[in-house]
Protein backbone atom coordinates (compact mmCIF):
# COMPACT_ATOMS: atom_id res chain seq x y z
CA UNK A 1 0.00 0.00 0.00
CA UNK A 2 1.08 3.36 -0.65
CA UNK A 3 2.06 5.66 1.92
CA UNK A 4 0.28 9.44 1.76
CA UNK A 5 2.36 12.31 1.67
CA UNK A 6 1.57 15.06 4.23
CA UNK A 7 -1.25 17.84 3.29
CA UNK A 8 0.01 21.25 4.02
CA UNK A 9 -2.36 24.23 5.17
CA UNK A 10 -1.87 27.90 3.56
CA UNK A 11 1.04 29.43 5.26
CA UNK A 12 -0.83 32.62 5.04
CA UNK A 13 -4.50 34.10 5.66
CA UNK A 14 -6.46 34.07 1.80
CA UNK A 15 -6.26 37.44 0.92
CA UNK A 16 -6.97 38.61 -2.60
CA UNK A 17 -3.44 40.93 -2.75
CA UNK A 18 -1.11 37.68 -2.43
CA UNK A 19 -0.10 35.87 -5.70
CA UNK A 20 1.61 33.03 -6.51
CA UNK A 21 4.73 33.34 -9.04
CA UNK A 22 7.49 31.06 -10.57
CA UNK A 23 10.66 32.27 -10.02
CA UNK A 24 13.28 30.84 -12.56
CA UNK A 25 16.18 30.85 -9.66
CA UNK A 26 14.36 27.69 -7.91
CA UNK A 27 15.57 25.95 -10.52
CA UNK A 28 19.07 26.87 -10.48
CA UNK A 29 19.39 26.42 -7.22
CA UNK A 30 17.73 22.96 -7.44
CA UNK A 31 14.08 24.23 -5.60
CA UNK A 32 11.80 23.11 -8.85
CA UNK A 33 8.65 22.99 -6.45
CA UNK A 34 9.59 25.78 -3.97
CA UNK A 35 6.75 28.28 -3.98
CA UNK A 36 6.98 32.01 -3.56
CA UNK A 37 3.68 34.19 -2.62
CA UNK A 38 4.14 37.67 -3.41
CA UNK A 39 2.70 39.64 -0.63
CA UNK A 40 2.72 43.08 1.36
CA UNK A 41 5.53 43.43 3.71
CA UNK A 42 3.85 42.55 7.25
CA UNK A 43 1.44 39.71 6.09
CA UNK A 44 1.33 37.40 8.91
CA UNK A 45 3.03 34.20 8.48
CA UNK A 46 1.32 31.04 9.69
CA UNK A 47 2.72 27.72 10.32
CA UNK A 48 1.41 25.83 6.93
CA UNK A 49 2.33 22.30 9.75
CA UNK A 50 3.02 21.63 13.25
CA UNK A 51 6.16 20.36 14.37
CA UNK A 52 9.29 22.08 15.68
CA UNK A 53 10.76 25.57 14.99
CA UNK A 54 14.74 23.91 14.24
CA UNK A 55 16.38 26.43 12.60
CA UNK A 56 15.27 30.71 12.90
CA UNK A 57 17.20 33.89 11.32
CA UNK A 58 16.15 37.46 12.05
CA UNK A 59 19.08 39.21 11.90
CA UNK A 60 19.04 40.92 8.23
CA UNK A 61 17.71 43.76 6.93
CA UNK A 62 18.69 43.97 3.74
CA UNK A 63 17.47 42.50 0.28
CA UNK A 64 18.81 42.59 -3.15
CA UNK A 65 19.93 40.32 -5.99
CA UNK A 66 21.71 37.22 -6.44
CA UNK A 67 24.96 38.43 -3.69
CA UNK A 68 22.09 38.59 -1.03
CA UNK A 69 21.43 34.54 -1.42
CA UNK A 70 22.52 34.18 2.63
CA UNK A 71 21.24 37.22 4.43
CA UNK A 72 17.63 36.47 4.34
CA UNK A 73 15.56 36.10 7.56
CA UNK A 74 13.51 32.66 7.45
CA UNK A 75 12.85 29.51 9.54
CA UNK A 76 12.90 25.57 8.99
CA UNK A 77 10.02 23.15 10.62
CA UNK A 78 10.77 20.06 11.27
CA UNK A 79 7.49 17.74 11.38
CA UNK A 80 6.91 14.64 12.83
CA UNK A 81 7.39 12.23 9.12
CA UNK A 82 11.21 13.88 8.73
CA UNK A 83 9.38 16.60 5.83
CA UNK A 84 10.93 19.88 6.70
CA UNK A 85 9.15 22.91 5.30
CA UNK A 86 10.90 26.30 4.73
CA UNK A 87 9.85 29.74 5.06
CA UNK A 88 11.86 32.62 3.97
CA UNK A 89 12.02 36.33 3.43
CA UNK A 90 10.63 37.08 6.83
CA UNK A 91 11.27 41.26 7.51
CA UNK A 92 14.08 42.30 10.00
CA UNK A 93 13.13 40.93 13.50
CA UNK A 94 9.99 39.54 12.27
CA UNK A 95 9.89 36.30 13.58
CA UNK A 96 7.78 35.68 16.16
CA UNK A 97 8.99 31.56 17.51
CA UNK A 98 12.35 30.40 18.49
CA UNK A 99 14.74 27.49 17.72
CA UNK A 100 13.11 24.54 19.83
CA UNK A 101 9.49 25.53 19.98
CA UNK A 102 6.97 23.45 19.18
CA UNK A 103 4.42 25.01 16.66
CA UNK A 104 0.76 24.04 15.54
CA UNK A 105 -0.47 24.27 12.04
CA UNK A 106 -2.51 27.65 11.57
CA UNK A 107 -0.28 29.20 14.45
CA UNK A 108 1.43 32.62 13.34
CA UNK A 109 5.15 32.32 13.37
CA UNK A 110 5.97 35.53 11.94
CA UNK A 111 5.76 38.80 9.64
CA UNK A 112 5.98 38.61 5.66
CA UNK A 113 9.27 40.76 4.46
CA UNK A 114 12.18 41.55 1.60
CA UNK A 115 15.42 40.00 2.84
CA UNK A 116 18.00 38.53 0.94
CA UNK A 117 17.45 37.19 -2.49
CA UNK A 118 14.31 39.25 -2.89
CA UNK A 119 13.59 41.52 -5.41
CA UNK A 120 10.35 41.93 -4.54
CA UNK A 121 7.94 41.29 -0.87
CA UNK A 122 7.08 37.70 -0.78
CA UNK A 123 7.24 34.46 1.11
CA UNK A 124 9.44 31.48 -0.42
CA UNK A 125 7.92 28.12 1.13
CA UNK A 126 9.37 25.22 0.06
CA UNK A 127 9.25 21.36 1.86
CA UNK A 128 11.88 18.97 1.56
CA UNK A 129 12.92 15.80 2.86
CA UNK A 130 16.44 14.57 3.56
CA UNK A 131 17.37 11.16 1.93
CA UNK A 132 20.67 9.91 2.88
CA UNK A 133 22.98 12.86 2.58
CA UNK A 134 20.70 14.87 0.09
CA UNK A 135 18.22 17.33 0.41
CA UNK A 136 15.34 16.79 -1.66
CA UNK A 137 13.12 19.47 -2.63
CA UNK A 138 8.85 18.09 -2.49
CA UNK A 139 5.71 18.89 -4.35
CA UNK A 140 3.43 20.53 -2.13
CA UNK A 141 -0.21 19.26 -1.14
CA UNK A 142 -2.46 21.95 0.23
CA UNK A 143 -6.01 21.29 2.02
Amino acid sequence: MKKMRAKYSLPFRPNKNIRRHSAPTHKKYNYPHAIDWAMPVGTPILAARGGTVVERESRFNRWGGEKEIYHGNGIRILHSDGECSTYWHFRWRGIKVKRGQRVRAGQMIGYSGQTGFALYPHLHFAVYKTVGEKECNLRVRFV
